[in-house]
């Protein structure tokens, strides 16, 4: 687990160096900038939610103090607090990076997973990324398994999945020493498009 998690802290440095981190938004709901910069603020007080500057922490504390102090004491009690923005950013990009590289070995993992599961439509698979041991496994799951491990299913978890924006995946990942699970989605680009028609032609 501690290596994984080392893999992807490092990761999120070569990505920094890159100036590729500039889509991060700031907290401030009011804050008129698009993005939240390279040289962005962390709250001091939870650790999770990021500023722009210390103007705009100002600005927003209001409306954060509650939850601040909730997160804060949850860290004394031994609690592991959410995944904050600035962490959900880079786990976006890893899997993303992750998925690029193996696209391949997960279009083999779905087309044998179709071949039991012929009900299941291939806009429905969910890719299993579990990324809390090493080394990490790929897995395809149904939508049912989402509910069984994660406790997630709403009709909305499959809108842009279902349009054929996006692949479905879920993560799990350390955190705070304790494996966490999450469902995203990878939305598909030119650089990451879509199989649904390599799969459907055999291909």
């Amino acid at each position: 687990m501690k290596s994984r998690a080392q893999c992807v802290h490092t990761y999120k440095i070569y990505y920094h160096t890159l100036d590729c981190d500039d889509e991060l938004r700031c907290s401030n709901c009011q804050c008129p900038k698009a993005y939240v910069g390279r040289h962005s603020k962390r709250c001091t007080g939870c650790w999770i939610t990021l500023y722009c500057s210390r103007a705009c922490q100002k600005a927003a504390w209001k409306g954060h103090r509650e939850q601040c102090h909730k997160w804060a004491q949850g860290r004394k009690d031994g609690i592991a607090g959410p995944f904050g923005d600035h962490d959900l950013f880079y786990i976006r990009r890893y899997v993303l990076e992750e998925l690029k590289a193996n696209a391949r070995h997960a279009r083999d993992l779905k087309r044998a997973y179709l071949k039991t599961h012929p009900d299941i439509p291939v806009r429905r698979l969910v890719i299993n990324c579990d990324y809390n041991k090493l080394p990490r496994s790929f897995q395809i799951i149904s939508p049912e398994d989402i509910k069984e491990r994660a406790g997630v299913m709403t009709p909305e978890l499959f809108g842009p999945s279902d349009e054929g924006k996006s692949q479905l995946v879920r993560l799990v990942t350390p955190w705070k020493g304790e494996p966490a699970a999450m469902v995203l989605h990878i939305l598909y680009t030119p650089n990451y498009p879509s199989d649904e028609h390599l799969l459907t032609r055999g291909l």
